[in-house]
């Protein structure tokens, strides 16, 4: 399919390229073998305009040199950059939005005793990264969790590493652990928190009960502030979760918890 300039210029535009950066991309498309100085004398922008504009789409990969001189030469390469850099500003768009939303949604809810005051959606990395964060934190001295570790720690995604550190860092700050274990299986056993050993060093108690979600989660909640962090996963088998600090959720899941492991 042929698209003219007009609509090709458009395009660009519409994927935040500058109106002169745009321009500068069809004098080349148009212009093969062109050169830096050509495009200052045909199109009567001022040399820094210029530059600036092509060193926006070299940043890009939309224009190349044939003969790897970059002022001469030059050529128009593949969109597989911008469009890379527009997906990925989709997703981080679409997570702002989210959590818009969430914000927005949160001053509807109205509990007894308080409200949302943090809510937010996060991704796989997101999710390991705050699992860490919390592991390292000196806001909490029990932490209670409750589900299906096997479905997170299995052939498709090994786990162990994570968890290692996470109750690396809890041991260095002394919290205890309460878990209730709802599925067995061979990844399970491989975490090394369910290690006889080291579950006497660091104080844990844990408890094995049926599975009465069927589904993947796992959930952290925390004595010493109103953090709660659950696990689950997507339609597109990925780790996402949902943080937030609210006291009435974050105690009707302690209670919970201590009412499976006590």
């Amino acid at each position: 399919m042929m698209f003219s300039d007009k609509r090709l210029k458009s395009m660009l535009l519409k994927s935040g390229l500058s109106e002169k950066s745009a321009e500068l991309y069809l004098y080349v498309l148009n212009n093969e073998g062109c050169s830096i100085a050509d495009a200052c004398l045909d199109m009567n922008y001022g040399k820094s305009t210029v530059y600036r504009a092509f060193e926006d789409l070299k940043y890009l990969s939309l224009i190349e040199s044939k003969n790897n001189l970059w002022k001469n030469c030059l050529k128009t390469s593949s969109f597989s950059s911008l469009i890379k850099k527009l997906e990925n500003d989709r997703t981080k768009m679409s997570r702002l939005i989210s959590n818009l939303k969430s914000v927005e949604l949160s001053k509807d809810f109205s509990f007894p005793h308080g409200s949302l005051s943090n809510y937010e959606s996060l991704n796989e990395v997101e999710t390991f990264e705050r699992y860490l964060d919390l592991s390292k934190s000196k806001a909490w001295h029990n932490m209670l969790v409750f589900g299906n570790w096997e479905d997170f720690n299995n052939s498709n995604r090994n786990m162990v590493s994570l968890e290692k550190q996470f109750i690396k860092n809890r041991l260095k700050n002394g919290g205890k652990a309460y878990v209730v274990v709802t599925k067995h299986g061979p990844y399970t056993s491989q975490i090394i928190d369910y290690n006889q050993d080291l579950d006497n060093q660091e104080d844990r108690m844990s408890s094995s009960v049926d599975d009465i979600s069927n589904k993947p989660i796992w959930i952290n909640a925390f004595e010493g502030n109103n953090f709660l962090h659950i696990w689950n996963i997507n339609e597109r088998k990925e780790i996402t979760s949902t943080f937030l600090d609210s006291k009435p959720i974050a105690d009707f899941y302690k209670d919970f918890i201590y009412s499976k492991v006590l």
